[in-house]
């Protein structure tokens, strides 16, 4: 019957007069036919290890789930289904008369050029965009309710079980063994060494029902907003994990296409939004699974090239780093935050360090987005230390969890810095600090100059720094006059010197 009905779909008048031409799109689950504004999505008549859609009842669920569940995120996207129906001729028609005989997904088209998929490889994902997804991803997430039951170390362990029967299956020709043995070693360290924290998050709410499916293929932008779209709807149970087990796919994902840095802009403002800091310990365990999983369906597929280069990245991701704590200090417009963003995505373990930028700190603190402005309160003496207090907070957790940290803040005062470099110390791992030193009318320029940033410093405030007693500084004092690049480079020198 399906063979019928992908004929019946296939062909333009189906659709009326307004379609002349259908375009095919197939996965190992559905068919996809793009048809005018529309597209029509039918369920392979299948059973697989994980699905079944062997039944008209079960497809017909699918379809409905695939539905609600995306228009969480898509209302834009999808509409609803629509029955394929046999007359009492035998004529196929959508939503006609006579017998339903199978289900379809309706959805308004989009330009396949707007996937981020499409648009990483055409290096049009801006950082901006990142930042925009972050903030997309953890509105998803903060909306739904967290789960009773589901999720936590036994369902991780599960998913590495899973995953080692894959590589057993598929993967015989194409994988090492003893790449295999390492990976399967260091997944079962690193679980071991985090049960009671998954634990803790799933009663914490960290486990919900989330995309499942988040890889930069499932996100389209749509009026410049990202949309995330095609969430897991066979399986409430392989979707229903933890937040940040979904949004490490996207991350490993954006690694794999060596885009580091985007993949830093988006954890770092999705932390900074959800305050889960400590998750920075299960990111590394989370991101191999992913990539775990992608490089036995590469095989299966017999993409042996890429399935090879998913499971280094996999074993790569649990690669042990000796996290570092560096700080970067100086007055309003000597270039700490370019300087902080251009270090953190070389600065293990992936996707980089995390950074703690005062300004976006002291915003998101008051309740307010980071673009906007604070009244002169915001910047009281009291919230100075509120703000400082949550950097030194956030570090030292970070740290614990084995995660780098580069903090973005003035630091004028000695006891600010005394402060910083005693979280490094309690944590008994390396720190540096940096210093950045500019000219008065350089860093005035920078500040006129200033468009669309957290930072609400004036040429006024600038001056008022100038007047401060810094103290002595022996943190590594760089001169922040030129191009970025060597502003870096010379970062990097004095890192390397420690």
């Amino acid at each position: 019957m399906q063979s019928a009905i992908i004929e019946l779909l296939s062909h333009p008048t189906t659709y009326g007069p307004e379609v002349d031409h259908v375009a095919l799109m197939e996965t190992h689950i559905s068919h996809i036919f793009l048809a005018g504004p529309k597209a029509y999505k039918l369920k392979r008549a299948v059973a697989l290890p994980y699905l079944d859609f062997s039944t008209l009842e079960a497809r017909e669920q699918a379809c409905q789930n695939e539905v609600k569940l995306n228009q969480r995120t898509a209302p834009e996207i999808y509409l609803g289904i629509k029955p394929v129906t046999k007359g009492p001729g035998g004529e196929l028609a959508i939503d006609g008369e006579g017998e339903v005989v199978d289900w379809l997904v309706e959805m308004n088209r989009f330009e396949q050029e707007s996937l981020l998929s499409t648009m990483a490889k055409s290096n049009h994902l801006s950082l901006h965009d990142m930042e925009l997804l972050a903030e997309k991803i953890f509105e998803f997430h903060r909306h739904e309710p967290a789960a009773q039951v589901a999720g936590g170390a036994e369902r991780i362990a599960s998913i590495i079980e899973n995953n080692g029967q894959c590589f057993e299956e598929y993967g015989a020709g194409i994988f090492d063994d003893t790449k295999i043995e390492e990976l399967n070693d260091r997944l079962q360290r690193n679980l071991k060494q985090n049960i009671s924290l998954l634990e803790r998050r799933k009663a914490q709410g960290r486990v919900r029902h989330c995309h499942g499916d988040l890889h930069l293929g499932n996100i389209v932008m749509i009026d410049e907003e990202p949309v995330l779209f095609d969430a897991i709807e066979f399986s409430d149970d392989l979707a229903t994990i933890d937040v940040m087990y979904d949004l490490a796919f996207l991350i490993m994902d954006l690694v794999f296409q060596d885009m580091v840095t985007e993949a830093n802009w988006l954890l770092n403002r999705y932390l900074m939004l959800s305050g889960d800091v400590e998750a920075l310990a299960v990111l590394p365990l989370f991101m191999s699974m992913r990539a775990s999983i992608r490089a036995h369906v590469a095989a299966l597929a017999k993409a042996e090239s890429e399935a090879i280069k998913y499971l280094d990245l996999a074993i790569g991701c649990l690669e042990p780093t000796a996290p570092r704590l560096i700080v970067i200090g100086g007055l309003s417009g000597t270039g700490k935050t370019s300087l902080a963003r251009a270090l953190a995505p070389t600065i293990l373990p992936l996707p980089g360090a995390l950074i703690l930028r005062s300004d976006v700190i002291r915003k998101h603190l008051a309740e307010i987005g980071q673009y906007e402005t604070l009244p002169d309160e915001g910047y009281s003496a009291e919230m100075t230390q509120k703000t400082y207090r949550q950097i030194y907070r956030d570090a030292a957790t970070a740290l614990a969890a084995g995660h780098s940290v580069i903090a973005d803040a003035v630091f004028a005062g000695p006891e600010e810095r005394a402060a910083i470099a005693e979280v490094a110390k309690h944590a008994g791992i390396a720190f540096d600090g940096i210093w950045l030193d500019l000219d008065p009318a350089a860093a005035e320029a920078r500040i006129s100059n200033r468009t669309k940033d957290a930072s609400d410093a004036t040429v006024a405030i600038l001056k008022q720094q100038l007047a401060y007693d810094v103290g002595m500084i022996d943190w590594h004092r760089i001169p922040s006059e030129g191009e970025l690049e060597a502003v870096q480079t010379a970062a990097f020198s004095a890192l390397l010197a420690d």
